[in-house]
């Protein structure tokens, strides 16, 4: 079941999704490593950060809740990890610099999937249970990518497929009760459809945090 679809505008191509129990308010991993870049997140119990396969750009967010995931062709990338809820809060969806979200999700442990695609064109059809400020949607009209191609050739004579790929993800969260979850890479991007391609290594990294920022 869908419980959230909302637009938001992300910086450094990262998303966060974690559970507020875990850590002190504003303790948030933002330096890391080659093999996360390679497994296409960065992850401590309670706190994952997944990484867009293009550049900075406005994001579309679905959630889904008790609902297994299932691809189509349009997926580029999806990953598995193991999520823990360990509070009454539930957790959180937050693009870097951009609108965070709060989810009811109940105590428990889950599989979570993150899973990437492009979005040529924001439609109507994607407004199902949107919750994004109307002021940023004002801007929707700036989201035609072909639109946008054209005139950056027509500036520049320079084609913007030269320069990234396509720069609007629709991302999709499925969350579903699962235990003994692995952390593994369900669709694998390639260089051909990814500005950044995974090169995984198994098992996928999972770090522990540091004691100082853990709520005691």
């Amino acid at each position: 079941m869908k419980i959230l679809s909302y637009f938001s505008y992300i910086d450094y191509g990262t998303v966060y999704v974690y559970d507020t129990t875990y850590y002190e308010e504003g303790e948030k991993p933002c330096f890391f490593k080659d093999v996360h870049g390679s497994q296409g997140f960065f992850a401590w119990p309670g706190m994952f950060v997944f990484f867009i396969i293009t550049d900075n750009s406005p994001i579309h967010i679905d959630v889904f809740i008790n609902e297994q995931a299932h691809f189509d062709e349009r997926t580029i990338r999806a990953i598995q990890v193991p999520f823990k809820v360990i509070g009454d809060e539930g957790m959180v969806v937050e693009p870097l610099m951009g609108e965070s979200r709060s989810l009811a999700i109940p105590k428990g442990e889950y599989a979570l999937v993150f899973e990437q695609s492009y979005m040529n064109k924001w439609t109507e059809a994607d407004m199902e249970l949107d919750s994004t400020d109307p002021l940023f949607l004002a801007y929707k009209e700036t989201w035609d990518v072909p639109k946008m191609k054209a005139e950056f050739a027509e500036a520049d004579g320079v084609g913007i497929d030269e320069v990234y790929l396509m720069p609007m993800v629709m991302s999709r969260i499925w969350i579903t009760p699962a235990s003994n979850v692995e952390a593994k890479i369900l669709v694998q991007d390639m260089g051909a459809n990814s500005n950044y391609p995974l090169n995984p290594v198994y098992p996928l990294v999972i770090d522990e945090p540091p004691k100082n920022i853990l709520k005691r």
